[in-house]
């Protein structure tokens, strides 16, 4: 009997909003509404700040870093997003 081929899952490039934002502010909810209402994985974010989701946090930043700084100082905010703090030597826990 034969089989059907295994799908393959799509890779995706860009980053969810609830990554963005939990990159840029280091915030985990939405600013209103939950991220079910956006389609978006609600613990997505939870997991990112886990010991667990810390390494694929930082390497997510990494990958989008530039664009992320150019959206952070477009939108005329002082100061440095979230991740880059964390990147750059900062706890997670002091900030």
């Amino acid at each position: 009997m034969a089989r059907k081929p295994l799908k393959m899952k799509k890779s995706r490039t860009g980053l969810l909003n609830c990554e963005r934002h939990l990159l840029l502010t280091g915030e985990c909810v939405p600013p209103s509404g939950d991220w079910r209402d956006q389609g978006e994985p609600w613990t997505r974010p939870f997991i990112l700040v886990s010991p667990a989701g810390r390494d694929e946090m930082l390497r997510l930043w990494s990958e989008h870093r530039d664009p992320l700084l150019l959206e952070w100082k477009k939108s005329g905010k002082k100061g440095l997003p979230w991740a880059e703090k964390i990147a750059t030597g900062g706890c997670f826990h002091e900030l």
